[in-house]
């Protein structure tokens, strides 16, 4: 499942459909979604009900404040649905304290979490060759690394909580 249909999640989400990857969307506007749904992709009402349908789901959103929304919003957020075979992976940028407490918080809910921001612009995207740095847990990156194969050309792992995110910053 996908959450965070801008610019550059609409173009790697389009890499995936591309792929005949089936993809579910979620996005605060539903109007960013419609060309994706043009091209397959399943819209869902709620963070909430991506889980219900997905294993695997990637945010692509703006800031640590939506992110945290997504993840943590007691109606609607990932962590309502209770489930514990969830793997989420975080593909923007968020400031490396943010990425510290969603990791913390994600590993209390006993959810599996890594970041993975992206660079390579929209071009990149939708070609899947992206290049992710990810970071968290070793045995979470190497869960989650799989699906980023499907739209990223370059992985680089970096151990620890929130490693990417500072790399990211610094580069």
């Amino acid at each position: 499942g996908w959450i965070g249909t801008g610019k550059l999640g609409t173009a790697i989400v389009s890499c995936l459909l591309s792929k005949k990857i089936k993809v579910s969307v979620f996005n605060r506007t539903y109007l960013n979604t419609i060309p994706l749904i043009e091209q397959g992709a399943i819209w869902v009402n709620s963070p909430k009900e991506l889980v219900a349908q997905h294993e695997y789901i990637i945010i692509c959103v703006t800031d640590g404040k939506a992110l945290e929304d997504i993840l943590f919003n007691e109606d609607t957020g990932l962590i309502s649905s209770k489930r514990n075979t969830l793997k989420v992976i975080n593909c923007g940028t968020v400031s490396y304290s943010t990425a510290k407490f969603l990791a913390s918080r994600m590993e209390q809910e006993n959810i599996i979490y890594i970041d993975a921001p992206v660079s390579g612009g929209i071009i990149k995207a939708r070609e899947g060759t992206l290049t992710a740095l990810i970071s968290g847990q070793k045995c979470n990156i190497k869960l989650c690394r799989p699906m980023l194969e499907e739209f990223c050309e370059k992985i680089v792992e970096l151990v620890g909580e929130g490693n990417a995110q500072l790399m990211k910053i610094l580069n």
